[in-house]
């Protein structure tokens, strides 16, 4: 006897994915307050698939579960985000080394079409709609490693990106222009695509980490992201 696949996402699944994206788009807000039952009946869902979508949240650092009652949207601090972007810098362009040698005509068309995506939405300065197709993006190209751990690693720290922070940053035009740069390198099997991608992160780290909260002196922060984004080499 086998097991047969999933065909479909269970409630729990389905809960999950529109609280998430809910978290990614700005419907909920970093530091809201939120009951299961307000959230069930958003969802026009039971309490259960909306308990296990929270539960779920919580071991990926989206929520801070208080009690059984409570629960609230993940704040980000600037201590946060330079984990977040330290370790960044260091696994996408790992992905991106390792994608240049195996990928394929269909990926990257499947990139440029989510760049299409995202060129049509610009006028509009949806900075939601922006936001998760530039999390797309970044997904689908380091995806194109094919290392299932590594990957595991990278949704898990897009998960304490700022997306907030990241749509008061005013990149998105520079953004997918840097987008276009990784794509071409890409396609013509050069390995600096590697570091166009730890390049761009290092431009998003500049612009986003300066918008968190601290209680540190200004230009001590600018001293430490200025580290971060062009370490000392010896």
């Amino acid at each position: 006897m086998s097991l047969q696949p999933a065909l479909t996402q269970t409630k729990g699944e389905v809960a999950y994915t529109r609280l998430r994206d809910a978290v990614r788009t700005g419907v909920l807000q970093p530091g809201q307050r939120v009951t299961l039952v307000d959230l069930s009946e958003q969802l026009g869902m039971s309490l259960t698939p909306v308990r296990e979508a929270l539960r779920m949240m919580a071991t990926q650092g989206l929520v801070e579960q208080e009690s059984n009652k409570f629960t609230t949207i993940a704040q980000y601090t600037l201590e946060s985000g330079l984990e977040v972007y330290r370790l960044r810098l260091l696994l996408e362009p790992l992905a991106v080394q390792l994608a240049v040698p195996v990928a394929t005509k269909e990926q990257l068309a499947n990139l440029r079409a989510i760049q299409a995506r995202a060129r049509a939405a610009l006028p509009s300065g949806h900075s939601g709609v922006l936001a998760e197709l530039n999390y797309e993006f970044h997904m689908a190209l380091c995806q194109i490693s094919n290392q299932p751990l590594l990957m595991q690693f990278i949704e898990r720290l897009w998960n304490g990106v700022p997306f907030q922070a990241m749509s008061l940053a005013g990149r998105n035009e520079t953004s997918l222009d840097e987008h276009d740069e990784i794509v071409n390198a890409i396609e013509d099997g050069d390995l600096k695509a590697a570091e166009l991608i730890r390049n761009h992160i290092g431009h998003a780290a500049s612009a986003t980490l300066l918008t968190l909260p601290t209680s540190r002196n200004t230009d001590e922060v600018r001293a430490e992201i200025e580290a971060l984004v062009h370490p000392i080499k010896y």
